[in-house]
């Protein structure tokens, strides 16, 4: 976890490496999607969180074992031919839906 006590590090790249910080991020309101692009330091600020709180539980969550459903798919080792897919078909049919009935 040497990454996440880097200050400087963008709370996106965090988000898809640091096991757990989707999480951690989640509960403290932090957006690592489209805000993803701030670094901790900044991120932890606007939320009005101690950094070092937050250092702690990205240390914390990185250092748990990760948590997967039975059956789930390990998506970091998949092809971007596989996550094309799987984003077409569970989320572009959904949207396809709901946009037909909206």
């Amino acid at each position: 976890m040497s990454r996440a006590n880097q200050e400087d590090v963008r709370v996106g790249e965090l988000a898809a490496s640091v096991p757990g910080a989707r999480e951690v991020f989640d509960r403290f309101g932090i957006d690592y999607c489209c805000g993803g692009d701030s670094d901790l330091r900044t991120a932890a600020m606007r939320k009005g969180v101690k950094l070092e709180t937050l250092l702690a539980e990205l240390r914390q969550a990185a250092e748990a074992p990760p948590r997967r459903a039975e059956g789930q798919k390990d998506w970091s080792a998949a092809t971007l031919g596989e996550l094309a897919d799987y984003i077409e078909a569970k989320h572009h049919k959904f949207m396809k839906e709901q946009l037909a009935r909206l």
